[in-house]
């Protein structure tokens, strides 16, 4: 495999760069909505005290791009969130993974009984989430070739808010995959670790 001028894999750059992505980028898109969401509900508020009515359009900016932006953009840092950013993901570490975990359960459970909850819900979660990203990319091709349109204060295309919904759970479905193959990668080596020590 093709070694960096740093002497790392193409793949371990791939894999830094993607959860670059999650922790940062992801994440300033999402808070970036929540300021905007923020700056129209202030300005809203004067606006019904000086006009009696508020801006136009607004509403509507805020419920088909800035809520989905928002709820969707952040679930893969959500899932993430937990831990160090970065390192082998072939070690035990001490990062505990996801957000989608009921800790007063899941802290009185063994590490070894975590990670076989682990192993049985994640690929679920994989297939139903993929299976909604394949639905809602149709959807939003849909309504990107029949030119649909909102029909509120001001035209927004469909298709926006349902890519920005498919784009989201895409980045989640990815991080759940990354998530799944680390922890096999992990259970493997320990395996093999105890394996050999037992030879």
């Amino acid at each position: 495999m093709a070694l960096t001028d740093k002497g790392k894999s193409a793949l371990d750059s791939l894999r830094e760069g993607f959860l670059f992505v999650i922790s940062n980028g992801n994440r300033q898109i999402a808070v970036a909505s929540i300021a905007l969401i923020l700056l129209f509900t202030f300005i809203n508020s004067v606006s019904r005290y000086l006009i009696q009515a508020p801006i136009s359009g607004s509403v509507d900016i805020i419920t088909f791009i800035l809520m989905p932006l928002t709820i969707w953009f952040y679930a893969a840092t959500l899932q993430y969130n937990e831990g160090r950013s970065y390192g082998d993901p072939t070690s035990e570490g001490t990062r505990r993974e996801g957000n989608i975990t009921v800790d007063f359960l899941a802290n009185r459970l063994s590490r070894e009984t975590n990670e076989l909850i682990k192993l049985l819900y994640l690929p679920i979660m994989i297939g139903i989430l993929g299976g909604l990203v394949y639905f809602s990319w149709n959807a939003s091709l849909d309504a990107w070739h029949g030119q649909h349109w909102t029909t509120g204060a001001i035209q927004l295309p469909i298709w926006l808010p349902r890519f920005i919904i498919t784009f989201g759970i895409l980045f989640l479905v990815l991080e759940l995959t990354r998530q799944f193959i680390h922890l096999l990668i992990r259970i493997s080596r320990r395996a093999s670790t105890k394996l050999t020590a037992r030879v």
